[in-house]
């Protein structure tokens, strides 16, 4: 039993946000069991496997990532020093790099007055992430979700 036992009886399962990636999924599916169903155990096992495998590529992307970023930073500096934006590789490409400002909210409650003021009261929302809390604490809390909202039961895999 989890968590959000109590409350998932009666909500539908999520549906297919992606109808040509579930086609990809449906076909894979079907390639796994040609040869006839797989037990249940081995299933998990494979599933562990793919999930180390995954980790083990987020490891080397972030490595990769934070590598790209010290050169980044580095071109940056040089092309400051060289008064340039932009240098043509010998393959004909470039490597350019753009200024454009870039906003960030330090007052939350002075922008959201601002925002009402402007009448721009219908493009605020809640951060998905906060939506799926509040959500989830009024159903455990007995209360239905908020009105404009459907919930629904969303299988989530978990290590452990």
């Amino acid at each position: 039993m989890g968590k959000y036992s109590a409350v998932i009886g009666d909500l539908p399962r999520m549906p297919v946000e992606d109808e040509n990636y579930q086609f990809r999924v449906d076909q894979r599916k079907t390639e796994l069991v040609k040869d006839g169903p797989i037990q249940v155990g081995d299933l998990a096992e494979e599933y562990e496997q793919i999930r180390l495998r995954i980790d083990e590529m987020k490891e080397q992307l972030s490595e990769q990532n934070l590598h790209l970023e010290a050169i980044k930073q580095l071109i940056e500096i040089a092309y400051e020093e060289h008064g340039i934006t932009s240098l043509k590789l010998k393959n004909g490409t470039k490597v350019s790099i753009q200024y454009e400002p870039y906003a960030q909210v330090f007052d939350r409650e002075a922008f959201r007055e601002w925002c009402i003021a402007e009448g721009l009261t219908k493009s605020m929302y809640l951060h998905p992430s906060t939506a799926q809390s509040l959500v989830k604490n009024r159903l455990l809390d007995g209360d239905p979700e908020p009105p404009g909202v459907k919930t629904f039961v969303r299988s989530k895999f978990v290590k452990g």
